[in-house]
């Protein structure tokens, strides 16, 4: 009997031994796996330029710094004129757009950037040369892509930072482009693009007296 109660007793202290070991060890697990989840890289600065933060003015000296030219200027569209079936261009004074030419990136043919409000939320470069070089340096500096796409013999991949998104997508003429988003600002440039537009057809209603 009191050898019995002895091996009951050995048993549950064995059996509460691994249950807290066990128990630390998934603690320790999901901790790491915690840890894991934030190690990304920091949002991309392409030459320097803070998505969310860089004014137009910084950014003009940026370029300059770089051996930019500015090659044109203008502001956004609301709704962009697409022939005669959507005649109405409608410019979006609160987003500016400049392109640039002669930045120092291999296979670079033109990089447009992006304000809105006096802030940077879009840079794209247009690029030739070999599409799988390009995604493998990105890969090699921010790690594997987040989502990949393909159509037809076209890919794209996205990396997905905190506030940025990178895609680099190729294309069937070998003119790729890669593309960076803030991910706040792109949505305040759809919401002004909707009130710009809004604006306008109210005003073009008033015109209107037909109806």
């Amino acid at each position: 009997m009191r050898i019995t109660k002895l091996l009951i007793l050995f048993l549950i202290a064995s059996f509460s031994v691994t249950i807290s070991s066990t128990f630390a060890a998934e603690k320790k697990s999901k901790k790491a796996k915690t840890v894991a989840k934030y190690n990304l890289p920091d949002d991309p600065t392409p030459f320097g330029f803070v998505f969310g933060k860089t004014t137009i003015e910084e950014a003009q000296t940026l370029w300059e710094k770089e051996g930019g030219k500015v090659d044109g200027s203008g502001y956004g569209e609301a709704k962009p004129s697409y022939g005669d079936n959507d005649p109405d261009g409608v410019a979006n004074k609160d987003v500016v757009l400049v392109d640039i030419s002669k930045l120092p990136l291999d296979q670079l043919q033109t990089a447009r950037f992006g304000f809105i409000n006096d802030k940077l939320y879009l840079i794209r470069y247009q690029m030739g040369g070999d599409f799988d070089k390009i995604a493998q340096q990105l890969a090699a500096k921010y790690g594997q892509p987040a989502g990949t796409d393909s159509f037809m013999s076209d890919k794209k991949y996205t990396w997905d930072f905190k506030t940025v998104i990178l895609q680099l997508q190729q294309d069937f003429f070998s003119k790729h482009k890669m593309v960076f988003l803030s991910k706040k600002l792109v949505d305040e440039v759809d919401k002004s693009n909707k009130r710009v537009y809004a604006e306008h057809i109210r005003s073009k209603a008033q015109t209107q007296k037909g109806f």
